[in-house]
């Protein structure tokens, strides 16, 4: 099932597609992105498993950006003012361990 959800617009620059988003507690990777909406896929196990399929359309829902999202934003805010440093870099400066050799 496709389910879309709407946000904030101040929330469009933490949510990419192919990016990880958590809708009501479940982790789930996003399908596409506008600047206002998001659509995930959701199997019919999750469906039976979860709050998720109890939801009715325009219903409230508890939407949580990714972790690592925020934390790339914010390094750019802040170090907006040196092209020295590239995102990769100061990730690895800053002890993430998942970005290989590449």
């Amino acid at each position: 099932m496709r389910l879309s959800v709407g946000f904030p617009p101040e929330l469009s620059r933490f949510i990419a597609a192919k990016g990880s988003i958590t809708l009501d507690g479940v982790s789930l990777t996003v399908n596409a992105v506008t600047d206002r909406e998001l659509s995930v896929m959701v199997i019919p196990h999750t469906l039976s498993v979860t709050t998720l399929g109890e939801l009715r359309s325009g219903a409230p829902i508890n939407l949580e950006v990714d972790t690592l999202a925020r934390y790339a934003v914010r390094y750019l805010e802040v170090s907006a003012g040196n092209s020295e440093v590239g995102l990769k870099d100061a990730l690895r400066q800053a002890g993430y361990q998942g970005l290989g050799n590449t």
